[in-house]
């Protein structure tokens, strides 16, 4: 038997080796040669003079993509490493919320703040800019922080009986003489405040839109009116400002309301149209400095009934009572055309004239009376005063009134006045 214990030593078993099993019956079977199997010295990891042997050797393979000592991760560089991990070259990225950092959670596990402007694929629900929420909600209390919340004006609105404001503000301009009857629905809660840009009759309604006092209100040019919507489609005036500084309700009862004011500039004819009817039960037309354009003329007028207008030209009776510094007189007429208010207008480089004309009740289907009073100033002094009282003879509703001359066109200034009894 060879010397194992001397082989050993010298770091490797010989060529002459044997190797001994015994079998199932306990008898030694025949020595086999190890030479074939055995780690020679030549070919250990510790003394073969090529590597790709050694790597060889233990299955570790030879070629280049193999870990050779000049590719391990202890002496190479730091980017030839992460490529040898495929881990990838580029450097190393600090972390961060600014260019080219890495996003760490912070100690509560959530993103620290950083410009998501460009992030792609959200959740439907979610929304980029706060404008395009179109029904936002608030959680709680408003908080202005100490700072303004603006309304917007919204674009002019030409007024028509059911008037249509648009959602681009809260203060809109309302041109336009068309009466207003109701307001359309923007939603419970909304508050508008209106501007008004000229005269036109606001109609009172138990809901629909309730005015000051539970009367009609005839605007003047800025005039301004804050409404809310307190159920779908119905306002309630919770402020009115006149720009003449008066209030709109009179603490001693009843007062006149303006209903239109007409400036004629060489007219046919002034027309009353807007707002006659049961609204109130006395009307008054005032008239300034009224003349016209050539000539004399007499200043005549005629009612109108229905819608469209159609203006009567019969059954008119009437009379007044003429008086001057210098004389007076008095005339009378019926089944005339029109009622003559005032004869012998002047034209204004010589007269002034001024006055009223009164009308009740012309809701009802009666005799429509009038009176009036004109005083008429002459450039030499001379001074005339004309009182007088007419009707219209046949029944009817009245829902007009018509100024004109019988020679010449028309200039003054004239207003239509309503006043209720209560």
């Amino acid at each position: 038997m060879p010397d194992w214990t001397s082989r050993q030593a010298e770091g490797g078993v010989p060529a002459d080796a044997t190797f001994v099993t015994v079998n199932a019956e306990g008898d030694l079977s025949a020595e086999t040669v190890l030479s074939s199997l055995a780690l020679l010295k030549a070919n250990n990891l510790s003394d073969v003079a090529n590597a790709a042997t050694a790597r060889s050797n233990i299955g570790a393979g030879t070629g280049n993509g193999d870990l050779l000592a000049a590719n391990n991760l202890s002496d190479v560089t730091a980017a030839t490493a992460r490529g040898n991990l495929e881990l990838g070259t580029a450097a190393t990225l600090d972390v961060g919320a600014g260019a080219s950092n890495v996003v760490q959670l912070d100690g509560t596990a959530k993103l620290p703040a950083v410009d998501g402007s460009q992030l792609t694929n959200l959740p439907g629900a979610g929304i980029a800019n706060v404008v395009d929420d179109t029904t936002p909600q608030l959680g709680g209390t408003l908080d202005a922080n100490a700072k303004q919340v603006r309304l917007a004006k919204g674009a002019d609105v030409a007024s028509v009986a059911a008037l249509a404001l648009g959602t681009d503000g809260n203060y809109f301009d309302i041109t336009g003489v068309v009466a207003i009857t109701s307001i359309g629905t923007l939603g419970i809660g909304t508050v508008v405040t209106l501007h008004f840009d000229g005269i036109l009759t606001l109609t009172h309604h138990a809901t629909d839109l309730i005015l000051p006092g539970g009367a009609n209100i005839a605007t003047a040019a800025g005039d301004e009116a804050t409404f809310i919507e307190y159920a779908a489609g119905d306002w309630r005036c919770v402020n009115y400002t006149k720009a003449s500084g008066e209030a709109i309700v009179s603490g001693g009862g009843a007062s006149w309301t303006l209903i239109e004011e007409i400036v004629a500039a060489n007219s046919a004819t002034v027309d009353f149209e807007t707002g006659i009817g049961d609204t109130y039960d006395r009307y008054l037309v005032e008239c300034f400095g009224v003349y016209p354009t050539t000539g004399f003329g007499e200043l005549l007028a005629r009612l109108g009934i229905e819608s469209p207008v159609t203006y009567q030209t019969t059954s008119y009776s009437y009379g007044f009572q003429w008086i001057s510094n210098a004389s007076s007189g008095f005339i009378q007429a019926s089944g005339q055309g029109a009622l003559d208010l005032v004869k012998d207008l002047g034209d204004a480089t010589k007269y002034t004239t001024n006055g009223w004309i009164e009308f009740n009740n012309p809701e009802a289907n009666v005799h429509t009376n009038f009176m009036w009073m004109f005083t008429q100033s002459a450039g030499n002094g001379a001074v005339r005063t004309a009182i007088g009282g007419g009707s219209h003879d046949a029944q009817s509703v009245m829902t007009a009134f018509r100024l004109y001359l019988s020679a010449s066109n028309l200039n003054g200034t004239f207003r239509l006045w309503g006043k209720s009894k209560t």
